[in-house]
């Protein structure tokens, strides 16, 4: 006598960490993509546009361009080859040491300054948005970053934060165990 096959589980846990593991890369691929879409409208906006502050949005374009490149092999679970996956990854950890540098720039302040932009001081005009009337210099020109023209020191944090999540999300998405197949195996 031979025992009977086991029912298949139902398990509904396992059936919602399945989930996570195929859908979760993707979700936030295309969430860092649209925050690098916005990253780089709120440059253009902003008058990153002029001198120096150009490399920003260098940045935020080629941000733009990897995270679409990385979202969709990982919305679509294309297996690339592992070179692929390292130049992908690499442009992802540029992005991030862009951020960091650029967070390097901002504190230190812009050349000509009357003095170094204090971290506490630079708090402060973090808190009007550039976009808001007090942003604007007597003259009825805008002022880049706010107020008396500082910089708000840690804005661009955020580029090296979509830069570790999106290589993060890439890594996971892509790595080789991470596209399963969901057919049911046929008995001979």
């Amino acid at each position: 006598m031979t025992d009977p096959q086991p029912a298949p589980s139902h398990d509904s846990r396992a059936h919602v960490m399945d989930g996570l593991r195929a859908w979760f890369p993707a979700a936030v691929s295309i969430f860092v993509l649209i925050g690098c879409i916005m990253l780089f409208a709120e440059m253009m906006i902003s008058g990153h546009d002029r001198g120096e502050a150009r490399i920003g949005i260098i940045f935020a374009g080629i941000g733009m361009v990897v995270a679409a490149v990385s979202a969709g092999m990982v919305v679509l679970r294309l297996r690339i080859p592992d070179v692929a996956r390292a130049v992908v990854v690499a442009a992802w950890l540029l992005l991030a040491v862009g951020g960091l540098i650029g967070t390097w720039d901002h504190l230190k302040g812009e050349e000509g300054d009357e003095g170094q932009v204090g971290v506490q001081e630079a708090a402060l005009t973090m808190s009007v948005p550039s976009w808001t009337p007090a942003a604007y210099d007597d003259d009825g020109g805008g002022s880049a970053g706010g107020p008396e023209g500082k910089r708000p020191p840690l804005a661009p944090i955020s580029l090296t934060g979509l830069g570790l999540l999106g290589a993060l999300a890439f890594i996971i998405g892509t790595e080789h165990g991470a596209v399963t197949d969901r057919r049911p195996e046929v008995g001979v």
